[in-house]
């Protein structure tokens, strides 16, 4: 059964509730990420400053590609204050209330320098890759 590009809209948007209080993290070891990758599976970085994001309010839905995609209203971001540069692999998507991950992504070695801000700009999709 195909879904119908206003389902696609549909769908997306029914699910933004239910992420909006989820965390976004990062993680500093270079993980594969499969469909058996669980949060404890992720090593998060151990600077002062670091800690997970709430989700918060999602945008509305648009397509994208064929895709339903919606983007957080407010991008989540790290401000690096270890004293020295700190090297990412990735970031995720958890639901705090029992770890259970939703999603991560592999995005290879970022290295994030001294002082600085790193921006994530996720989108969630209708499709799983």
């Amino acid at each position: 059964m195909p879904i119908v590009n206003t389902g696609k809209l549909r769908l997306q948007d029914y699910q933004g509730p239910s992420l909006e209080a989820c965390e976004w993290g990062l993680f500093e070891n270079d993980e594969t990420i499969d469909d058996d990758t669980v949060t404890a599976d992720l090593t998060e970085p151990s600077w002062s400053d670091y800690g997970r994001r709430t989700v918060g309010p999602m945008g509305a839905s648009s397509l994208v590609g064929d895709r339903a995609q919606a983007v957080p209203d407010s991008m989540p971001s790290w401000h690096n204050t270890s004293g020295g540069d700190v090297e990412i692999f990735g970031w995720f998507l958890v639901d705090p209330a029992d770890e259970t991950l939703i999603a991560a992504v592999n995005i290879g070695s970022v290295t994030i320098p001294d002082g600085a801000t790193y921006v994530l700009s996720p989108a969630i999709t209708d499709t799983q890759e």
